[in-house]
């Protein structure tokens, strides 16, 4: 990864500044299978934004989780595209406010824990000795936890209202994984000599890792976003699927819970249970592509590149 010397150190030494060509912006938008990856997620964040707007556009003022509205298990037809469900609601309905729901969860559960995740990262990485030995030990102590059983005893035993509750219990399972790689990159940016130099100028220890440091570690934060909210939207997935998550909110994985149990298939609608599955299987194909895709930008490894370029 190529590296981005603080301003604040170089310049105190009086030292020339190192021109870059192409920026990490560039060399990002350069690879393909995150710029599919993008407008995978730009095209379904749009419509999850624009949800209240489309909703009501194909069902009028009626409220898409409202029931008995429009007849029960209706086919598709120009009213409703994609049919009905056992309630009544309107099936396209329920699937923007299903993905709207749970990229919420996603990005807020993503969100928090890779803050958390940076906080131990950097302060374990950057710090060294007991501080890193405490927080290595927890964190490798938190990876080798069984996530899923305990998430769906806690949602199962501590009433779970909203999906924003959720998404924190989420987090808190979430950030490890952001913890360790970020230690390691940590580990290896403190040994820089523009760091050195930040030191040797008098920068303080806030300032190298705020001026210094995080601006090389952004592709890595990247990465380490995009793979917590994977992890979250598929626990989310998971838990509604066996029937412990939030009680008044719908996701995707409700949508699938609801049409398995319904039994769609046999009754000629499977676009119940088909049309969730593939808005969830285009997200996360398009969160992994551009995860892949910052890996291959950003990893001297992946690049064949023993050095720093």
């Amino acid at each position: 990864m190529r590296e981005m010397r603080g301003g604040s150190a170089v310049a105190a030494l009086g030292l020339p500044r190192r021109r870059s060509s192409p920026s990490g912006f560039s060399r990002a938008l350069g690879n393909g299978k995150i710029v599919v990856g993008l407008a995978v997620i730009a095209v379904l964040v749009a419509a999850a934004l624009l949800e209240p707007w489309l909703v009501r556009f194909w069902i009028g003022h009626h409220s898409p989780t409202a029931i008995g509205v429009f007849p029960m298990f209706a086919q598709p037809s120009a009213a409703h595209p994609l049919g009905t469900d056992r309630y009544g609601q309107d099936t396209l309905a329920m699937v923007l406010v299903a993905l709207r729901n749970s990229l919420g969860v996603g990005a807020l559960s993503g969100a928090v824990g890779t803050v958390i995740g940076i906080a131990v990262g950097f302060l374990a990485g950057f710090l060294g000795g007991w501080i890193d030995h405490v927080l290595r030990t927890m964190t490798d102590a938190w990876l080798v936890i069984p996530t899923f059983p305990i998430l769906a005893t806690l949602a199962a035993f501590v009433r779970v209202v909203t999906l924003g509750e959720l998404a924190l219990i989420l987090a808190a399972f979430s950030w490890p994984f952001a913890a360790r790689s970020i230690r390691a990159q940590v580990l290896t940016l403190r040994q820089r000599p523009y760091v050195e130099l930040a030191r040797l100028s008098g920068e303080g220890t806030l300032q190298i890792i705020f001026t210094e440091i995080l601006p090389n570690m952004l592709p890595y934060l990247g990465v380490g976003f995009a793979g917590s909210v994977v992890g979250s939207i598929g626990a989310l997935v998971g838990l509604a699927i066996i029937g412990v998550g939030a009680a008044n909110a719908i996701s995707l994985g409700t949508l699938l819970s609801d049409g398995m149990g319904w039994g769609v298939l046999s009754l000629g609608l499977p676009q119940i249970l088909i049309v969730p599955a593939l808005v969830l299987i285009a997200l996360f194909v398009a969160l992994n592509l551009v995860n892949f895709g910052l890996e291959e930008t950003y990893n001297p490894r992946l690049q064949g590149a023993g050095v720093e370029r």
